[in-house]
């Protein structure tokens, strides 16, 4: 079991109108880009700030920069594409990295999504902090 997030990068992703950004969502995660899911050269240049950010609490689960510990609850399965890196978290003992996740997505200015809710919270202006946008209804 895992708990997901999707962290995007607000100067590419067309976030103001919900149903345009649900539609980017499901496009997005149907994982049919002509990239490498799993090289972090994929993602815009604040991303790649952001995932080598958070890499030293969560590293990642495949890729160039795995980890060979396959069974730490910290190993995190990234999936990266050039506007968005959706992470999936192991659901036992990881709060910490995903509030330093988070934590360092307000400060990058980087926005987040979380799926399991359905709120985009994006960056606040002069702010290391995220603030609920929306939230997408089911």
């Amino acid at each position: 079991m895992s708990f997901d997030l999707m962290f995007f990068d607000p100067a590419i992703v067309r976030y103001q109108d919900p149903n345009e950004f649900l539609d980017w969502f499901m496009s997005t995660t149907n994982w049919e880009a002509p990239v490498d899911y799993n090289d972090p050269q994929t993602a815009s240049p604040a991303l790649q700030a952001w995932f080598n950010e958070v890499i030293a609490h969560n590293p990642p689960m495949n890729g160039p920069l795995a980890s060979d510990d396959d069974d730490s609850p910290d190993v995190t399965d990234y999936s990266i594409a050039p506007d968005s890196i959706y992470a999936s978290y192991s659901f036992s003992g990881n709060q910490a990295g995903i509030e330093n996740a988070i934590s360092q997505a307000g400060k990058l200015d980087i926005g987040l999504f979380d799926p399991q809710d359905g709120t985009v919270y994006l960056p606040v202006d002069d702010s290391d902090e995220l603030r609920p946008a929306f939230k997408l209804e089911p």
